[in-house]
């Protein structure tokens, strides 16, 4: 992969050539190994050049019609190459093309197989995808309307409960079916109870019934994967059920479910593998804990008391359900709630749980689950506030269950690490360390000065990865919260000795949802020098969602890229890509500028920055903020009837006005809300002025953007505003 910016302009009055075209040429040519012969006034050319520097390509350039010998030298490459237009391109000494060729090359990351003379024309595909969830599906569809051969391959290993999903993706993903139907069911019990004030005589009924939902769930999810398998057919996508494991660059070994073996070339890869939740790796989690995948494809759940693990968007989601079908649900907070949020926001939807009856309980590292009856009991310790602080770190020894196979991986395969997120990466099999630059400016991995002690434990970790050994760093593990010690309705025991330090309870069900890791195992990386963040695990890829290996690119949760996990960025990422890789396009993955939302009772959606991070960006900016209501929630009384919004701009700038550099909002269908805001975002063209300036639709939770005129700097106290 080419990663180092520059451009040398080759001298056009060096008389050294005439008479000596070839000698000429042939010298420069074997001199540099990217070569390209353009014209100043050839538009073809000034694309190569922006190209070539876009992607920050090392090259020499020769402008033949500045040179002394230019029409000479341009008859001679002519003769030479059989080409008849500008410009000219080699590559390592061999001839590539023009400017289609040659981005067409780049794009799909097959410049040096082209260059060392691979004929990429015996391969079988175009393209082979590994992974069938939304960003491979949407990534194959892309490439093969683009007339591309592409194969799919998928392969779902069974979580450790024997959870199990078709094409599309897990059930607990990131903005999965499954969450927002939940989610929707948590709903109507409100739906109930504010139904008398609009005239109908109706209660809510004493008890759900888990099944009903959770087996239309399934149909759905059946007609969902064959769907899918018949857009994949109608396009041409040949679809494998197997596990692909890299062999070489161009090949992978593909094992069906009935463990036959069979290998398949390809010009290009793109891995879109996805990821698990993580687990926490604690003494009787395996046994009695769910992820989130599991607790959505429960087909019964009867349980009272709930603790999630995690206060990311997945736990708070997980939470919002539990709670709003009557389950008394309490949320581990793991450093933060909601890390990527706005913190003011995020303390106001804290306390919309709360209300909810939700609990957060901070502090206390987990130690272990122990079955009791029919409860399962957690047990634990009070962390001080500088441990708590510490990321959690995971052993290596059961890093094979990241991948999606229905068998662990070969015993000679060293699997790779799992831990927090860090700013350096692990190559299988070297031992050498390396520093992953962050995801908006990672188009390459820069090694790390050693002779550090941090240098020499990174080491040491990358042996035992590389003999298969040992745990690399240290283990830590998730917290819950401490109390007095009580006996709650449930008859189930709560023993928070603050003195000593000890913390239990009693829960009937434990749903961890503290982070997730990729799908990296068994994948054949360490057959490549394809470099992994040490941190997190997932694959580093640079601005084009390119690899360290210049035809496989990764997408999705798999990837090192910013906001990746989010299933319509994937899903985006990956037609962007097809569309790079295959017709000629250069539009990037912009993910900065992507919308988030939060499933939780009272939804919240935002777009940009967050207050904090506006403040260290652009200095000088001004917040607008108010609560509001609409009449269909305050004539009940209803939970959400204090919705929140908050508009962060830049200073205002003569005839523009101010840009609008965030958007946060906290109200009943948030999301729907701000999705009609996000194309005026993306172009950094929608300003406080044209918001001022809007028509509200009347009565909406939108028109509330029409009306924003009390700022935070002002001191001015908020009121609620009814719409």
């Amino acid at each position: 992969m080419h990663d180092t910016k520059m451009r040398m302009t080759l001298d056009s009055f060096d008389s050294n050539s005439v008479g000596n075209e070839t000698e000429y040429l042939n010298g420069i040519i074997n001199k540099y190994d990217f070569m390209i012969f353009v014209k100043s006034d050839c538009p073809y050319s000034f694309k190569l050049k922006q190209l070539l520097d876009t992607r920050g390509i090392e090259h020499h350039e020769l402008y033949l019609d500045n040179h002394i010998n230019g029409p000479r030298l341009q008859a001679k490459l002519t003769e030479m190459t059989g080409g008849k237009s500008i410009p000219y391109v080699y590559v390592k000494r061999k001839y590539i093309g023009g400017y289609m060729q040659t981005a067409e090359l780049i794009s799909s990351g097959l410049l040096d197989a082209a260059a060392k003379g691979i004929d990429i024309s015996q391969l079988e595909f175009d393209l082979v995808v590994i992974g069938g969830g939304t960003s491979g599906i949407a990534a194959a569809l892309e490439a093969a309307k683009l007339g591309k051969k592409v194969a799919l391959c998928d392969s779902v290993q069974p979580t450790r409960h024997g959870t199990t999903w078709g094409l599309g993706g897990s059930p607990g993903g990131s903005g999965s079916i499954a969450k927002d139907v939940f989610h929707r069911a948590s709903l109507l019990p409100h739906d109930f109870t504010d139904a008398r004030f609009f005239g109908w005589d109706s209660k809510p009924p004493e008890e759900y019934h888990w099944a009903n939902l959770s087996k239309a769930l399934e149909e759905h999810h059946k007609s969902v994967s064959w769907v899918h398998r018949k857009n994949l057919r109608e396009v041409g996508v040949q679809y494998i059920n197997g596990w692909a494991r890299f062999k070489d660059n161009h090949t992978v070994t593909v094992t069906d479910p009935e463990n036959h073996e069979k290998d398949i070339t390809a010009r290009s890869f793109i891995i879109a593998t996805g990821s698990r939740h993580r687990p926490l790796e604690v003494k009787g989690e395996e046994e009695n804990t769910l992820s989130v995948e599991d607790l959505l494809s429960l087909q019964t759940f009867s349980a009272r008391r709930a603790l999630v693990i995690g206060s990311c968007k997945d736990g708070l989601e997980i939470a919002g359900i539990l709670s709003g079908l009557k389950v008394d649900t309490s949320v581990i907070v793991r450093r933060k709630i909601l890390p990527g949020g706005d913190s003011c926001v995020v303390e106001r939807l804290k306390k919309f749980l709360e209300a909810q009856g939700v609990k957060f309980i901070e502090n206390v590292t987990v130690l272990s689950f122990i079955k009791t009856g029919d409860n399962i009991r957690a047990e634990g310790k009070r962390l001080q506030s500088e441990m708590y602080q510490k990321p959690m770190e995971f052993s290596q020894r059961k890093l094979s269950e990241l991948g999606s196979r229905k068998s662990p991986p070969p015993k000679d395969v060293p699997a790779e690490p799992s831990r927090e997120p860090t700013q350096e990466t692990v190559t299988q099999p070297s031992d050498k360390t390396e520093t992953a630059k962050t995801p908006e400016n990672n188009d390459s991995a820069n090694k790390t000065p050693a002779g550090d002690q941090k240098n020499d434990q990174n080491k040491k970790d990358d042996e035992k990865l590389a003999s298969g050994s040992g745990e690399p760093g240290k283990k830590d593990t998730e917290g819950i919260n401490n109390g007095e010690e009580r006996v709650d309705k449930e008859g189930s025991k709560t023993n928070n000795n603050e003195d000593s330090g000890d913390y239990l309870d009693d829960f009937q069900v434990v749903v961890v949802a503290a982070g997730r890791r990729p799908n990296v195992a068994d994948l054949g990386l360490q057959n490549l020098d394809i470099k992994l963040d040490r941190g997190t695990c997932k694959i580093i890829v640079n601005a084009f969602d390119q690899t360290s290996v210049e035809n496989i690119f990764a997408v999705g949760q798999v990837a090192n890229a910013m906001n990746a996990d989010v299933q319509a960025v994937a899903k985006k990422a990956a037609q962007l890509l097809a569309r790079r890789m295959f017709s000629m396009s250069s539009t990037k993955m912009e993910y900065r500028k992507v919308p988030m939302l939060i499933l939780t009772p009272v939804e919240y959606a935002y777009i940009g920055d967050t207050e904090e991070t506006a403040k260290k960006i652009h200095g000088k900016i001004e917040v607008y903020h108010n609560i509001f209501t609409t009449a269909k929630s305050s004539l009940p009384n209803r939970f959400d009837n204090r919705s929140y919004v908050k508009l962060i701009c830049g200073p205002r700038v003569p005839n523009v006005g101010s840009q609008v550099l965030g958007i946060h909002l906290l109200a009943p269908n948030a999301g729907e809300v701000l999705q009609g805001f996000v194309t005026a975002f993306d172009n950094c063209s929608l300003t406080k002025e044209q918001l001022d300036e809007m028509v509200g639709l009347h009565p909406t939770v939108a028109e509330i953007f029409s009306d924003l005129q009390i700022t935070k700097a002002s001191g001015a106290e908020i009121g609620l505003n009814v719409i």
